[in-house]
């Protein structure tokens, strides 16, 4: 049975239309959004400590434009949700990376250009001011993801 969250910490969870739960942070709001029942996604060197069964490591330079390299974690996190699990996606500030990846998965997941912003100010309001710029300046970048 599928335990609804109401928010983990300051995150606030998306149930996918693809399928599972989605939800992101940081490395320092880390231990108080992860749970034990949830599938880990690091994208960045620090693995933060994690006592669940499941972590995957997919690890790229914040600004790097290589689409495969960042396809290669959105594919599998993709699939991942479409397996009905609770994805926590981090990176160490949950912004470039993790912003970058959550934006590809919810446009992937039938939400406009607007509509993905507006659930990522929703999902993570402490980086919606950053958010504002990055997706606008990365806006390319990030659609050539989906």
């Amino acid at each position: 049975m599928k335990v609804r969250m109401q928010g983990v910490g300051r995150n606030v969870p998306r149930d996918m239309n693809m399928g599972g739960t989605l939800i992101m942070c940081g490395s320092n709001d880390f231990r108080e959004t992860a749970q034990n029942d949830m599938t880990v996604v690091t994208l960045c060197r620090v693995k933060n400590k994690f006592e669940g069964d499941e972590h995957h490591h997919f690890y790229f330079k914040a600004f790097v434009d290589s689409v495969e390299i960042w396809r290669d974690a959105i594919d599998n996190i993709e699939q991942f949700l479409r397996d009905g699990k609770t994805v926590l996606v981090h990176c160490i500030h949950g912004r470039d990376r993790t912003g970058g990846v959550v934006y590809a998965l919810l446009r992937r997941d039938g939400l406009t250009h607007g509509e993905a912003k507006q659930e990522m100010y929703r999902m993570r309001p402490r980086r919606a001011i950053e958010w504002r710029k990055i997706l606008e300046d990365r806006k390319d970048f990030h659609e050539k993801l989906i």
